[in-house]
């Protein structure tokens, strides 16, 4: 005798009951894995190939080894702590290498870049009434552009902007005064990070403080908010101020140039190249991944698919929950209408602060030049909105029921993020840390401290999209003291760098050893750190051979000392 036959769709509906069910369970089980992952590639090394990371951390080896009597800080550097670009990251670094090392305390930084990013997404969207599932989709970006070229006070401040939003809306919402003050500290924060994230956060804050004033009944305690966005952008206001007239430009500058508003209007490049830099400055590290590719691609369509999807059913639960019918079951003439319009006067200003708020990004980084020159020179300008632009658009995504169909739609991302982080992190360990930087720890140890060192490199980099080594040098004041060479605070940093060589002796550009010549360069320097390309031999016909010692090599590097002798 045959049971009740089962409905065709009840597995289905079981799955779906399912995935409802046990969705925030299943979410934060992704998340941690994927945070683990992503943490991952930060603890499998001990160098870190981003750019002009060891040049900051040799202004804090500066710091530290100020009250070293060998390390001969105050022979070579001036130093100035204070408040500037990457303030937060030299105070963060600092204090922790005071009790750990100072590569150590670099990759504890870089890991609270990396974690702030999902973390702060994921909050924000909550605060926005978003899925927070949706941050799943921010980890891929946990690692932008700005990241691989060290700008470490840049990419914490990425983080922090998209968490200030979230502050910001939770001060409309939430009737204490816990989240103004909250607002306020974070905000400072993002100054001390770097203020060009603070002069972001303030307006789009200010915007989300005054939708939530229309919104909602006006109280004290929402002027708060509004009072909490004052002191950082007094300090934003005052750092710009010190930026443009303390920091020279090394461009020759008209004797009445016209203002620097004229001056960013007309140095914008075509709109061509705004597009370009949508993917370029995301999370392109690499000259050539077709998993870094794969993934952007898959983001991309990730968020179209998804905005698709929520945008349809949005407008489908209008349309079907606006159609009223008497007893009889008629529909009713003109309830249709009127009830859809009522509504979409609920759902549109839930949707408005968020597309404000992606509209403001979207036209600071079209109106941005890539490079400023006067007052101040400063590189890579719009190209740090690029993450910010991503983070905000994914609040602009409609919230998506049921939530088995949001699984459905983020299941290639989860993947695909996932593959991204593995690739990072054997990167990191195999390639970088085990190849690149292999022996580089011995070698710094056979240079005595307070010598003057230059690093020398045979750049022919095939790897990365950027040079990770052109300040690799600088490890050696970060770990012995001593002046290294290059350094990334020499061209117009005097003013307002914490630690600034007193005399900046001459170097060939990016320490290449293609432009170095002894006679030009060699007698300036005790010792030259030399880094090979591969297991190529090194053309050593530019060192006179009676004026140098050969103290060793180590892996890919090589320790040069300069006899202190006549004619040398």
């Amino acid at each position: 005798m045959e049971g009740p036959r089962r409905p065709a769709n009840s597995t289905a509906k079981a799955v779906g009951n399912w995935l409802d069910g046990h969705a925030e369970t299943l979410f934060w089980a992704i998340f941690g894995g994927l945070m683990f992952i992503y943490l991952l590639p930060l603890a499998l090394t001990r160098f870190l190939p981003f750019s002009d990371l060891p040049g900051h951390l040799g202004v804090v080896g500066a710091l530290l080894h100020r009250h070293v009597p060998a390390a001969h800080i105050d022979r070579y550097y001036w130093l100035h702590p204070h408040f500037e670009p990457n303030s937060l990251e030299f105070t963060f670094t600092w204090l922790v290498a005071r009790v750990t090392s100072v590569t150590t305390a670099a990759r504890l930084f870089a890991a609270l870049c990396v974690a702030l990013v999902p973390l702060a997404s994921a909050y924000t969207l909550k605060a926005f009434d978003r899925n927070p599932a949706l941050a799943l989709v921010t980890f891929p970006l946990s690692y932008p552009r700005i990241m691989w070229y060290g700008f470490m006070g840049s990419s914490l401040g990425v983080g922090l902007l998209i968490l200030s939003l979230g502050l910001a809306r939770q001060t409309t919402r939430e009737q204490d005064l816990l989240h103004p003050v909250l607002l306020g500290v974070i905000l400072f924060l993002t100054g001390w990070a770097h203020p060009f994230f603070l002069a972001a956060a303030v307006p789009l804050s200010a915007i989300i403080l005054f939708f939530g004033l229309v919104e909602t009944p006006f109280t004290w305690k929402k002027v708060a908010g509004l009072a909490a966005l004052l002191p950082p952008f007094v300090a934003f206001a005052g750092w710009f101020h010190r930026m443009s007239t303390g920091m020279a430009s090394p461009h020759k500058v008209p004797k009445h140039h016209p203002s620097l508003w004229h001056h960013i209007v007309s140095h914008r490049p075509p709109l061509k190249v705004y597009r370009s830099w949508i993917e370029q400055w995301s999370i392109h590290g690499y000259k050539s991944s077709h998993v870094e590719h794969e993934t952007f691609r898959v983001l991309m369509a990730t968020m179209a698919i998804l905005l698709t999807l929520g945008v349809t059913m949005a407008i489908w639960r209008i349309v079907r929950s606006s159609i009223r019918r008497d007893d009889q079951g008629r529909s009713r003439p003109g309830a249709w209408f009127l009830a859809s319009m009522a509504r979409w006067r609920r759902w549109l200003p839930r949707s408005l602060t968020p597309l404000t708020l992606f509209g403001c990004v979207l036209t600071a980084y079209l109106t941005l030049p890539g490079i400023i020159h006067y007052p101040v020179e400063w590189w890579a300008v719009s190209q740090r909105l690029v993450t910010p632009l991503i983070l905000v658009g994914i609040l602009v995504l409609p919230k998506i029921e049921p939530r088995w169909l949001l699984a459905l739609g983020l299941g290639p991302i989860v993947v695909f993020a996932g593959s991204y982080g593995i690739f990072l992190a054997n990167d990191f360990h195999n390639y970088f840390y085990r190849r690149e930087m292999a022996g580089l720890a011995p070698a710094l140890r056979q240079i005595p401290p307070g010598k003057r060192v230059l690093g020398l490199y045979d750049d022919r980099e095939d790897h990365y999209a950027h040079f990770p080594l052109h300040f690799a040098s600088a490890y050696y004041t970060a770990l012995r003291g001593g002046m290294s060479l290059p350094f990334p605070m020499v061209a117009g940093y005097k003013k307002i760098a914490w630690a600034y060589p007193k005399k900046v002796p001459p170097s060939p550009a990016w320490g290449k050893l293609a432009l170095f010549s002894y006679h030009r360069y060699g007698r300036f320097y005790d010792y030259f750190l030399i880094k090979r390309h591969g297991r190529r031999k090194t053309r050593w016909r530019r060192f006179p051979k009676r004026c140098v010692i050969v103290k060793g090599e180590y892996g890919l590097w090589i320790v040069v000392e300069r006899r202190h002798i006549p004619g040398c």
